[in-house]
């Protein structure tokens, strides 16, 4: 088991450029204690093992909260859990002509996402908002931009074998 918790808090207002009626001034946006983008406030994993030396198998859950993908906190992705297992045999060694030999070959089957879930799984372009919003001064101000996601992989199985010589 395996646990995070993350508080992050903006402790200043974000400053920026406004131009009103022509005049171009210093102002800012509210983001004094907002969240930080891209800082799930937990992560988590479980995971449970087993091997008695031939069968060897594995099964995990990992959960990540969700995440801010602006500074004013105006839009964010929800957290996704994901089920991950394996499962495999590690046989004896193996004689392989007069001078060599595998030593504890293994044969293992990973299976990644179980689920097949798709969702936002984190930020890869952070904007100041996503919605139009109002500075410190009272400034209307519109979409900086539209951040900017990786999706997560499908489900996915990898066949291995390793050993030693």
């Amino acid at each position: 088991v395996s646990a995070a918790y993350l508080k992050t808090r903006m402790e200043d207002d974000l400053p920026t450029t406004t131009t009103v009626g022509g005049v171009t001034r210093v102002d800012a946006f509210a983001t004094t204690g907002k969240e930080l983008p891209k800082s799930p406030n937990f992560m988590g994993t479980i995971g449970l093992d087993y091997d008695d030396g031939n069968i060897l198998g594995n099964l995990s859950v990992k959960y990540v909260g969700p995440q801010y993908s602006t500074f004013v906190n105006d839009e964010k992705i929800a957290g996704y859990a994901r089920l991950n297992a394996a499962i495999g045999y590690r046989f004896g060694d193996v004689e392989i002509g007069d001078k060599a030999k595998l030593k504890r070959p293994e044969l293992k089957l990973s299976l990644y996402n179980l689920l097949d879930s798709r969702q936002l799984t984190g930020v890869q372009s952070v904007q100041t908002n996503a919605q139009p919003t109002t500075t410190v001064s009272g400034v209307a101000v519109g979409a900086s931009g539209t951040p900017r996601y990786y999706l997560g992989e499908g489900f996915a199985a990898m066949l291995t074998f390793k050993t030693a010589f």
